[in-house]
């Protein structure tokens, strides 16, 4: 075979075989709370915390826990959270977002929502929106709000049920950086039915600078703070989409190459050495 038909011969297999290309996702901060607020990658996200934030034993070592409770106001010395030193900018994460954490939530009388991560806040102006990861605790689903300045949203949300009250699991959510969806949720490392309901025509996030706020939202639009109640272990936040194999686990910093990825290679191996064994029959004969 010669060395023009060899080229076009890789060329098809590259072209079946590769996977589409896409951009990595940036760790933006873990928070494993193994005795410490700090952030395992980067200092800068070492969260304060507030209000009776406490550390507990968990299965994994330690854990964040977190009362619950409702306030209105833009803080509350009373009420259990923890924000980070540094302040992004919403707009930072309009190339994608993802969040992954290992959960405990307990569901308290009177609390209908328990902010989990949050970069959003409309007290006394619509500035500095973003988004609010939570707990719906009425119907035990995973919700997830994203703002613009004009207050138009997308809201997600999986079905009622599938977070279980009182046990511990992994949970994680991503968006592809659509106005219009591109969110997938996933319970236990399985992506599950997620419903989105827009609410006006979102333009992406572009609010200013605010902290990452960890066990409760920030002020809402009635100027109301929903308390996260239970625990955390492993806490991770992203610029970009993770797989679905990284929404699996919580803290795993560095990104592993997809099954995708790794089948791929191997078929353009075969393809390759397929190649090679056709241009020696070809020589030998």
């Amino acid at each position: 075979m010669s060395s023009f038909r060899m080229a076009v011969w890789a060329i098809i297999c590259l072209g079946i075989f590769s996977p589409p290309v896409r951009a990595t996702p940036a760790l933006v901060s873990t928070w494993e709370f193994n005795g410490a607020w700090t952030s395992s990658n980067d200092p800068s996200y070492d969260l304060v915390p507030a209000g009776g934030a406490q550390l507990v034993p968990s299965p994994n070592g330690m854990a964040a826990s977190f009362a619950g409770g409702f306030f209105s106001g833009p803080t509350n010395p009373g009420l259990a959270y923890a924000d980070s030193i540094a302040q992004p900018t919403s707009a930072s994460f309009n190339s994608g977002l993802s969040i992954v954490g290992t959960i405990r939530p307990q569901s308290v009388v009177g609390l209908s929502f328990g902010g989990l991560l949050s970069h959003d806040t409309s007290f006394g102006s619509l500035s500095r929106l973003g988004f609010a990861l939570a707990v719906d605790y009425d119907d035990m689903s995973l919700l997830l709000q994203l703002r613009d300045t004009s207050d138009n949203r997308l809201l997600a949300a999986t079905v009622a049920n599938s977070v279980i009250d009182g046990a511990w699991q992994t949970v994680a959510v991503t968006w592809d950086g659509s106005t219009n969806g591109g969110i997938q949720m996933y319970i236990g490392g399985v992506a599950v039915t997620t419903n989105i309901t827009p609410s006006g025509t979102f333009a992406g996030l572009n609010g200013g600078d605010l902290s990452v706020r960890v066990g409760a939202s920030f002020a809402d639009s009635v100027g109301g703070l929903y308390g996260y109640s239970g625990q955390v272990d492993c806490l991770s936040l992203w610029n970009g989409t993770i797989t679905a194999n990284q929404a699996s686990g919580a803290c795993a910093s560095v990104p592993e190459p997809s099954s995708i990825l790794l089948m791929a290679s191997s078929l353009i191996g075969l393809c390759v050495a397929g190649a090679q064994r056709r241009r020696r029959s070809v020589i030998g004969s």
